[in-house]
């Protein structure tokens, strides 16, 4: 009895180990709850040259939260179209899981909320099947925020994506 009680008792403290690495994170167009540091990786061109891209990652326990946020030089439809295909390009090559879904994310752009697709797909990397979880949201005619988590799929913890995707906060 004596060891379940020990063990319970290291489940939960390396339980609230994990809960205290979250970490808040705030800019001016967004703010998110990351599973660890945030580094900022700024300003970085598409191979398109089309857009810039202003992303924010973390990484704890081989899974990646990242945030990122697109600046397209030419407009955008502000819809599902535009959500649908970055979701597709996401796709290309990869296997998608079952679960694409498309909804609106609150954002003080848009009354209606902002169009958004979520895709899950499955890909090997280096012999390790991974995971990675993406919402595609269409914020206006010229931004998209891309909300993502990463990790080997034997790592992959569902709560930790609906932490990190309800934090999210569209300024």
């Amino acid at each position: 009895m004596k060891i379940k009680y020990l063990l319970l008792s290291l489940a939960l403290t390396f339980a609230g180990i994990l809960a205290a690495q979250v970490m808040s994170y705030s800019t001016p167009a967004f703010s998110a709850s990351f599973n660890g540091p945030v580094t900022f990786v700024p300003g970085q061109r598409n191979n398109e040259n089309t857009s810039t891209d202003s992303v924010y990652i973390s990484m704890a326990n081989s899974t990646a939260e990242v945030v990122s946020i697109r600046y397209t030089d030419g407009t955008i439809p502000p819809d599902f179209t535009s959500s649908d295909y970055y979701a597709d390009k996401e796709a290309a090559g990869k296997m998608v899981l079952p679960s694409r879904a498309q909804g609106r994310y609150p954002c003080p752009e848009n009354a209606q909320g902002c169009p958004f697709t979520y895709i899950h797909v499955a890909y090997n990397s280096g012999g390790t099947l991974r995971w990675r979880r993406i919402r595609y949201i269409i914020v206006s005619a010229h931004e998209a925020i891309f909300i993502k988590m990463e990790s080997p799929a034997i790592a992959f913890n569902g709560s930790e994506w609906t932490r990190f995707i309800n934090s999210l906060v569209i300024k």
